[in-house]
């Protein structure tokens, strides 16, 4: 099936934001592990997969509609986060960014007329709303608590039933 070459290349940079999303989730599970915070941890290490799965349907939908996958490079995650709360900022900023990102591609599906890419698109709108809504939701908490051990700990505990899919 034909798609539009500037949409190609856009659904591309959307599978590379979604698997540095993975990478960035990665990267504060880690952040997590080292502070012995197994729960937030987990919370980070089951977003990561997701991003996976994202940058999946993307991937998909241009192998079924017989496109090229093109790969970029995904750079180092680097964040100066220390703590819980400043590694939630992180995330609720970055998942604020992959939503103007997904704006971005449904602009530009509506500009080339490609109604084959829309319910995919749609269903990423829905999910960011959902992504937007729990990372500011555990922000919120954790600035409420203002890092009280004893809280975050709680949270830890909380947050680390997250399961993934």
């Amino acid at each position: 099936m034909a798609m539009n070459e500037k949409l190609v290349k856009e659904v591309n940079l959307q599978i590379n934001r979604e698997l540095e999303s993975a990478y960035i989730y990665m990267a504060l599970s880690a952040k997590c592990e080292a502070l012995n915070l197994e729960g937030f941890a987990n919370w980070f290490s089951v977003q990561s997969d997701e991003e996976v799965k994202h940058a999946m349907k993307f991937y998909k939908h241009l192998i079924d509609r017989e496109q090229k996958v093109e790969f970029e490079a995904i750079k180092k995650p680097y964040t100066t986060a220390k703590t819980v709360t400043e590694m939630f900022k992180v995330a609720y900023e970055h998942e604020k960014y992959i939503t103007d990102s997904i704006h971005k591609l449904q602009d530009v599906a509506q500009e080339v007329n490609d109604k084959d890419i829309i319910g995919l698109i749609d269903w990423f709108n829905n999910e960011q709303i959902e992504e937007e809504k729990s990372t500011s939701s555990v922000l919120k908490k954790l600035e409420f608590v203002k890092e009280h051990p004893g809280a975050v700990m709680m949270l830890d505990a909380v947050v680390g039933k997250r399961e993934g899919d």
